[in-house]
């Protein structure tokens, strides 16, 4: 039980980590300068963020009810 409960936690922090580099790379920054290397990297990362939000979510709900069937 203690398990499932910390890999909770482990999971809930990557999510806040990708939901907030997703705020990060949506703000506006006058001192970037754009290039398509850069366009490129970013839309890497923000795909890898959406990734981890999305993949980490569905095992957190996997967990709770693990942790509720164990109840």
């Amino acid at each position: 039980q203690m398990y499932l409960e910390d890999m909770i936690v482990h999971h809930q922090w990557a999510i806040d980590m990708a939901v907030k580099l997703l705020q990060i790379m949506d703000a506006q920054d006058p001192t970037i300068r754009v290039t398509a290397e850069w366009w490129a990297y970013r839309q890497s990362l923000r795909e890898f963020a959406n990734a981890i939000i999305t993949t980490q979510g569905q095992e957190i709900e996997q967990m709770k009810e693990m942790l509720k069937a164990k109840a």
